[in-house]
């Protein structure tokens, strides 16, 4: 009798999962992520760090260590320049201590001296004064628009009454 009861709990628990499909799987992540949650606690809790712990002295350390993860200074400061360009010279080496107002490295200055006469080329075109020729030319074509507009506007003035 034992196993006709176990036979109709299960026939109605496979009815009811049938029936109830969005619950039942909701239940079943649940459970899922109970169980995940409680091995990787039980888990965890099992591993503990080891230290090796040493007299300090003065000396060389000839030990390495190695692990992973990231490295980064205590005291870091950004190098930028005004200008950019190659570099001609570090006049600095690794380690050394320097001062504000020391001379780090050299850039070229070939690119600059380029670049500065180009824009003192083109403020010398902006600043000189206009040819005697072109002003001519140009207050002949603005008197010539202005006739022109002023015949057009004429024009449909006059064509007015006919429209």
């Amino acid at each position: 009798m034992q196993k006709h009861e176990k036979t109709t709990f299960l026939k109605r628990v496979r009815r009811w999962i049938l029936a109830h499909k969005i619950a039942s799987v909701v239940i079943f992540v649940i459970v899922i992520l109970l169980i995940y949650t409680v091995y990787g606690k039980i888990k965890s809790a099992n591993v503990t760090p080891q230290y090796v712990l040493a007299t300090a002295r003065i000396g060389t350390i000839t030990q390495t260590v190695t692990g992973s993860g990231q490295v980064s200074a205590e005291n870091q400061l950004d190098v930028t320049s005004e200008v950019s360009g190659k570099i001609q010279s570090i006049n600095v080496s690794v380690g050394q201590y320097v001062s504000k107002g020391d001379l780090l490295a050299t850039i070229d200055s070939h690119d600059a001296a380029i670049s500065l006469e180009s824009a003192r080329i083109a403020y010398a075109k902006l600043v000189k004064p206009a040819k005697e020729g072109d002003v001519t030319n140009s207050l002949n074509n603005l008197s010539k628009a202005y006739n022109d507009g002023f015949n057009t506007v004429s024009t449909a003035y006059l064509d007015l009454p006919a429209i």
